[in-house]
């Protein structure tokens, strides 16, 4: 894979910056902000509106979706999912964008300046359109997309309308640019609060377990961040366009190890104990496919004196938008930006969870995270089906699930009908014998809770469909070895180069799951599917297929031997 030479690129020209008065704040749009190397980043600035000069604590977005379209239009007419998801949210104002902060809200009512910023490549901004900077920072050894975020806030830092105090925050890249940022630690940049947002480019979207997210990096890509380059709606043709960026697909078959391209960089320069800035970080239980890894594991390793973790579930878009959520992020900001030291935040909890029991959920503050009294609890996969908390000992090898290789759907094990409530809550894992007698073997696992009527209970899930299954994992035989940072109650994949697969030859594996809530009520089943493919219920959008999972590899037979466990934190509350 190559980076798009500037030779290549046919700019064009530059837009003229234009002002509006709104209902209560001003708009500054097509503002280009100078970068260290000699590009431009191209934003809107919002300002509230006063009869004197003030100066502002500023609002910073960075991100690839670009910064004019009105959210309820977002992703229009190539999909229609997240307009339709963006309905749940109350009020949209004017000038409201995808997974930015609102500004009727944020600079009309609660006065703070707002900076919504088009990466390089998007929008008005100049350059090659590329997601994560992944290509342009295999191609300069150091994070691009984190240089140019520090670029951004310590512009915004200094403008004749800051206060000299800059947040950067917002959902998914956004969230994800905010850590960039704090990694970089430029001076103005005083909190940061990332809401859904991955840290682990490798591990959590793009090589999940070792499998490629096909469905959702090409629906992502290809609809949602391809129509928004820069020169497109100057009318620059297709094939121009594919020259000037960055080919993201091509990451299926490219750079398929942590130690190839630009990987090895961005695991050197995107540490999360750079991070010292407050962090409000929040999380999504239902995000497996994504961001779910993320936000727990940016609180864990942040070093900031002052973090706060809250989790959420259902529709990926609303939590951030909803009141309480603005009232969580207000205390937050307005303590770090506004100085308001007296406004309850040094009270209210660092770790505020939304449990889920069964499809009821309610909000518990905790004293630690992960959960320091979580008891790690073995449940052994038995015959027919059985999910016991016995230990269960194989007879044979032959005692095995045996299913086909690509297209094997579920082997559901589930435990009896509990007699008291049992609550999951941190990181599980499962410990599995597994054999295949094709060239590789894909593990995909989901948890559920069932009914007494033998049901799988239903839940929102984050793009606001039905869901069944409340947690998701998976694992590629050839990338199970064990990172150094694994521990016995924690397992990581190293995901460094292949391990060997033999046909017919048993192998011990570790597959790790992200954090979970799970609390299965009295007179309910706890159960686990182990299957070679997706659950029938997922959607599209987030479905594993093509080149990366093809017959010739993964056509045969596997084989997973009974006794193998699912190790979930059981916590008493």
């Amino acid at each position: 894979m190559s980076f798009p030479h500037p030779k290549d690129f046919e700019t064009v020209p530059r837009r003229k910056a234009e002002e509006t008065i709104r209902d209560g704040y001003k708009r500054i749009k097509d503002v280009y902000i100078p970068l260290r190397d000699g590009g431009e980043i191209c934003a809107n600035v919002y300002l509230p509106t006063r009869e004197k000069p003030e100066k502002f604590p500023v609002l910073l977005t960075l991100g690839p979706y670009g910064k004019d379209i009105f959210f309820g239009d977002f992703g229009k007419p190539h999909t229609d999912m997240y307009s339709n998801m963006a309905k749940a949210i109350e009020p949209l104002g004017p000038d409201a964008c995808f997974e930015c902060p609102d500004p009727i809200v944020w600079v009309k009512e609660h006065g703070y300046a707002h900076v919504r910023c088009d990466v390089r490549g998007s929008g008005a901004s100049p350059g090659v359109l590329d997601a994560f900077g992944i290509g342009r920072t295999a191609l300069i050894g150091e994070d691009s997309e984190g240089q140019d975020a520090y670029d951004v806030v310590e512009w915004a830092g200094t403008q004749d309308w800051s206060s000299g105090k800059v947040a950067m925050c917002g959902i998914s890249y956004f969230g994800m640019a905010c850590y960039w940022a704090a990694m970089q630690q430029p001076p103005h940049l005083t909190a940061i609060m990332p809401y859904e947002a991955l840290t682990d480019m490798y591990a959590d979207t793009v090589r999940q377990g070792g499998v490629w997210h096909t469905g959702f990096q090409k629906h992502w890509f290809n609809n949602i961040i391809a129509p928004q380059q820069y020169g497109r709606d100057e009318g620059l043709n297709e094939e121009q366009l594919k020259k000037q960026r960055f080919d993201y697909e091509a990451l299926q078959t490219n750079w398929l190890w942590r130690s190839e391209g630009p990987w090895p960089v961005l695991d050197q320069a995107r540490q999360l104990s750079k991070i010292k800035v407050p962090i409000l970080t929040a999380g999504n239980w239902m995000d497996s496919e994504v961001h779910l890894p993320g936000n727990a594991r940016s609180f864990e390793q942040a070093s900031s004196e002052w973090k706060f973790l809250e989790m959420h579930t259902g529709n990926h878009l609303a939590a951030y938008y909803e009141q309480g959520q603005i009232q969580r992020q207000l205390q937050f900001l307005d303590y770090f930006l506004k100085g308001k030291t007296d406004n309850g935040l040094e009270s209210s909890p660092r770790v505020d969870l939304l449990i889920r029991r069964g499809a009821e959920n309610f909000y518990r503050a905790e004293k630690s995270w992960p959960p320091q009294d979580a008891i790690y609890t073995p449940l052994y996969l038995a015959p027919k089906g059985s999910l016991s908390f016995s230990q269960h000992t194989a007879s044979s090898q032959d005692e095995a699930i045996t299913y086909a290789g690509l297209t094997g759907g579920e082997n559901l094990f589930q435990t009896d009908l509990l007699e008291a409530d049992f609550e999951i809550l941190g990181y599980p894992y499962l410990d599995l014998t597994v054999s295949t007698d094709a060239k590789d073997m894909d593990i995909f696992v989901y948890f559920y809770i069932i009914d007494a009527n033998g049901r799988k209970i239903e839940v929102r899930g984050n793009h606001d469909e039905p869901a069944v299954s409340l947690l998701r994992g998976w694992l590629r035989l050839s990338h199970r070895t064990l990172s150094k940072y694994s521990r016995p109650d924690r397992p990581e994949l190293e995901q460094l180069k292949p391990a060997p697969v033999e046909k017919g030859k048993w192998y011990d594996v570790k597959v790790p799951m992200p954090c979970t809530s799970i609390l299965v009520p009295q007179g309910h089943r706890f159960a686990v599917a182990l299957q070679a493919t997706d659950e029938e219920e997922i959607i599209p959008p987030m479905r594993h297929a093509g080149p990366d999972r093809s017959e010739e590899v993964f056509s045969g037979t596997n084989r997973i031997k009974i006794g193998g466990k699912v190790v979930v934190p059981h916590v008493k509350r």
